[in-house]
């Protein structure tokens, strides 16, 4: 009977140490985790910017487009 207390003690000891290194690990992995969460969160609002930019951009070229096709136009009735 004492040998089968000691033998549950030793299994119970070993069962809390990998808990504790399970435990420790799933941890780590949490806090990596954030970490390239945080990292993937920087990345889409500076992308997110950038294509506010190229949009505003892109309508700017637009606009001045659309002024050079009209002065084009003036140009060439005014020369007719």
């Amino acid at each position: 009977m004492a040998d089968e207390v000691r033998k549950m003690a030793i299994n119970s000891r070993e069962n809390v140490v990998q808990i504790d290194e399970t435990t420790s690990l799933i941890q780590t992995l949490i806090s990596k985790l954030e970490d390239s969460l945080e990292r993937i969160n920087e990345t889409t609002k500076a992308q997110a910017a950038a294509t506010e930019q190229i949009s505003a951009t892109m309508q700017e070229v637009s606009s001045n487009t659309n002024k050079v096709a009209q002065m084009a136009e003036s140009l060439l009735k005014g020369s007719n």
